[in-house]
């Protein structure tokens, strides 16, 4: 009981530490785009949410943390066959909401947090009610193109397990996916390689994806391999494998691959309890510098702004195009200013979200134009982030 108390304690912290965290962010351009213009199921989703309270920041990533809440719930029910005490499922419950991904999924309105729990929804569904999970197979085509990875990952699995009905299911729905999405594979060839390496490892730490790496390969050769071995080895496989030719969007990826976490949990717990206890030494070491290093992200994550006293350009911060929007947008309001041309069609579509419609009356300007100009710079911390003077055209 204890540990069910600690667990839900866990979600709660994590569900407010994101809540809180949301006043500081502002409206991206591609969310903007999903929000007016796009076509993805998570569109209704935030539509829903900014009918019920309005068109903020609070309506826009609320329903991201909820489904990361249920994710999170998710998961913990997923490693239930595979790890064995309930502790070391809290633990991995932890390390999965520090990882960087999984947390920046959890605020930035993108498709990935959708299809991280579907996809862990249908995995729990999988192995308690076998059949229902079928049907929630086929609805899954109509989430998102990516699940074309599960259903290629299933194929194998079912191939192997000599399985007739799920391998006909998963070969008739990637067969309607490959027809009704396509295969892109377009872009100037140039290997990326090493760029995708890279992003896997800021996605998951270092440690813990070169851990996962190890997993996957180990069972490749020496088994056994699960439905969440396949899952996770066919979306790193195909992504290295594109990344020879062309930049890959990791966030169609990223998901799957974190289908191995509890293998590598189990993996990992099942090596640290054979040892004899001075044998253990290495484990609590390497187990310590990779949560240290977990900390210290969601540190950086959650104060990102003050790393803007250090920049010469603050564009350069990878947190910079959620920021600038809403503020600029309260402080046109504040002078009374509710539509205004911003220069720039992704600005323009940013401060629409928050009300500001375009118009030719006033121009949004990085340099003073005159006197009468209004100043709406926007600062952090007393540095000047956003450079921005209103002129106003008079009319004819």
């Amino acid at each position: 009981m204890k540990l069910r108390l600690l667990l839900f304690a866990l979600l709660l912290i994590d569900a407010a530490v994101l809540v809180l965290k949301i006043p500081d962010l502002s409206i991206s351009y591609r969310e903007a785009e999903l929000f007016f213009h796009g076509e993805h199921l998570l569109r209704r989703l935030i539509l829903f949410s900014t009918s019920l309270f309005g068109q903020n920041d609070y309506a826009l990533r609320l329903p991201m943390v909820l489904l990361h809440v249920g994710t999170t719930l998710l998961l913990y029910l997923l490693a239930k066959p595979y790890i064995r005490y309930e502790r070391d499922r809290i633990w991995l419950v932890g390390i999965f909401v520090l990882l960087p991904g999984v947390s920046s999924s959890a605020l930035l309105v993108d498709a990935a947090g959708l299809v991280l729990f579907a996809l862990m929804l249908f995995l729990v569904l999988f192995e308690r009610a076998r059949t229902f999970s079928y049907g929630v197979l086929a609805l899954l085509f109509l989430v998102d193109q990516s699940f074309m990875i599960l259903y290629t990952a299933l194929l194998l699995y079912a191939a192997q397990r000599r399985d007739g009905l799920l391998f006909g299911l998963s070969a008739v729905l990637l067969s309607t996916g490959f027809w009704w999405y396509g295969v892109d594979v377009g872009g100037v060839p140039k290997s990326r390689f090493l760029d995708t390496l890279g992003l896997y490892a800021v996605v998951f730490s270092p440690i813990i994806f070169f851990y996962l790496f190890y997993i996957i390969y180990r069972r490749t050769f020496l088994g056994p391999r699960e439905h969440l071995y396949y899952i996770a080895a066919v979306a790193l496989a195909v992504s290295l494998l594109l990344s020879f030719r062309q930049r890959v969007e990791l966030s169609v990826f990223a998901p799957y691959v974190m289908a191995s976490l509890p293998l590598a949990m189990q993996a990992f717990f099942h090596s640290y309890r054979v040892r004899l206890r001075v044998h253990r030494r290495k484990y609590r070491i390497w187990f310590t510098v990779a949560l240290t290093l977990l900390l210290l992200h969601t540190v950086v994550v959650f104060f990102h702004k003050t790393i803007y006293l250090f920049l010469d350009k603050p564009s350069r911060l990878f947190a910079y195009r959620l920021h600038v929007a809403g503020d600029l947008a309260a402080k046109l309001k504040s002078h009374g200013i509710t539509c205004i041309d911003a220069g720039h069609p992704h600005m323009s579509l940013r401060l629409k979200y928050y009300g500001i419609e375009a118009c030719n009356g006033y121009v949004l300007a990085s340099d003073r134009q005159s006197e009468t100009d209004i100043d709406v710079t926007i600062r952090y911390m007393q540095k000047p982030i956003y450079p921005a003077f209103v002129t106003n055209i008079p009319k004819n």
